[in-house]
């Protein structure tokens, strides 16, 4: 940074009212923007309902319909 260049405080102290303003606004934004947690994973498969989808994946296709 330059040496003319010179940074301050342009406004005066914040009043108490307007720093607790200030600490809601950001404890709000940080309440609306929180990482969630992750679902929780679904449960495995019974070996009774993997039998299931296996038998019905390994079904040949029928041709005629039923009632015919």
């Amino acid at each position: 940074m330059p040496a003319s260049v010179q940074i301050g405080q342009v406004t005066p102290t914040p009043t108490a009212a307007e720093a607790a303003a200030v600490v809601a606004a950001i404890a709000q934004f940080r309440a609306a923007h929180a990482v969630s947690d992750p679902p929780e994973p679904e449960p495995a498969p019974s070996p009774w309902q993997q039998a299931a989808l296996q038998e019905g994946v390994m079904c040949a296709p029928r041709l005629t319909p039923f009632w015919a």
